[in-house]
């Protein structure tokens, strides 16, 4: 069976040799999923704004490339255009990653509720439960939805043994997705917590940026490889995230449960389910206050901490790439012989 994990459209070509170059989450979970189908003996092809090549028993094929061939199925990742640039696929899955799509196609408005109804479309992939739900409310899609989760490369972890750091906490997404008000409350709690320490990574956060306020405690760490992101995440003890942003994943909660960095956050969209009971859950519209006396009471109690460090790394260890391969190749299976 012929497979195509398409991509779309880039900020520039993705190339097999230098696949920590310029690769997203979206493009790495494509790019794990398209090597775990191969391992399973599926003719597996990467496809989209990338260089030609192969990498792992993957052929990647450039958009032109990619029509050149006939395919049993298109797994297509927020590009919901395929349905219009490509003829030559049997069966087709649209795997949502955001709350919509990319809305043009060469100048072409894409009209996600007509495009959803193409009988070419045969499943709609959403990340968890809320996602899944959200969409159905804002396209009334007919089709069906499954739900496969993101998951993680346990091997971008320091497989030593690595200590926590006590009192640290860490940062390490967009800016607006909370550490605005992070940096907001962090005078008052580092008032409270006179040891507590913040790193924040990123490539907007270099050491130099003037535009982030010079805190005590708080060190911008800027962009650095994975297995080093992986290690602090390791060492600290707190990941503080009191966020807006209705995630429909959030693969950095995944991340900092399996290096048993707790998990203090808002209970908005998919957090419900990815951080769940092994952390906190926050309302949105509590205070600055609120958030620190949580950090208080988990950080004063051994055995809390240890109880939800041990919870959410069991919890993490089971989001494995295998097993979300395995959950792929059983929705394909479902569809094979139809």
């Amino acid at each position: 069976m012929k497979v195509l994990v398409y991509l779309g459209y880039q900020n520039q070509d993705l190339d097999p040799d230098l696949i920590n170059s310029g690769m997203g989450g979206t493009e790495v979970a494509a790019l794990n999923l398209s090597e775990g189908l191969a391992k399973w003996g599926y003719e597996t092809y990467l496809g989209g704004q990338v260089k030609s090549g192969s990498r792992n028993g993957v052929t990647w094929l450039t958009i032109e490339e990619c029509k050149k061939h006939h395919f049993d199925f298109v797994i297509a990742a927020s590009y919901l255009h395929y349905l219009k640039e490509f003829s030559n696929f049997d069966k087709s899955f649209f795997w949502f990653h955001n709350t919509d799509f990319h809305p043009w196609f060469r100048g072409e408005a894409v009209i996600g509720q007509e495009w959803l109804e193409d009988p070419r479309l045969t499943e709609v992939i959403a990340l968890t439960n809320w996602h899944a739900n959200s969409l159905k409310e804002t396209y009334n899609i007919s089709k069906p939805i499954s739900v496969i989760g993101n998951s993680i490369n346990r091997d971008t972890f320091p497989r030593w043994e690595v200590k926590k750091e006590p009192c640290s906490f860490i940062y390490s997404s967009a800016r607006e997705r909370g550490l605005y008000r992070l940096l907001e409350l962090w005078p008052d709690l580092k008032k409270s917590m006179p040891e507590a320490t913040l790193r924040v990574f990123g490539p907007s956060y270099d050491v130099d940026n003037s535009q982030l306020p010079k805190l005590n405690g708080v060190h911008y760490m800027g962009s650095v490889d994975q297995m080093t992101l992986h290690t602090w995440q390791m060492k600290s003890e707190y990941w503080l995230h009191p966020t807006a942003y209705e995630e429909t994943y959030c693969i950095t909660a995944l991340e900092m449960q399996y290096a048993g960095c707790i998990p203090i956050t808002t209970n908005l969209a998919a957090l419900t389910e990815v951080v769940s009971d092994r952390g906190f859950l926050m309302n949105l519209d509590e205070t600055n206050a609120d958030f620190i006396s949580i950090v208080k009471a988990i950080h004063g109690s051994p055995e809390l901490k240890s109880k939800l460090r041990r919870k959410a790394n069991e919890w993490a260890k089971q989001q494995s790439w295998k097993f979300r391969i395995e959950e792929w190749v059983n929705l394909l299976k479902k569809y094979e012989d139809r």
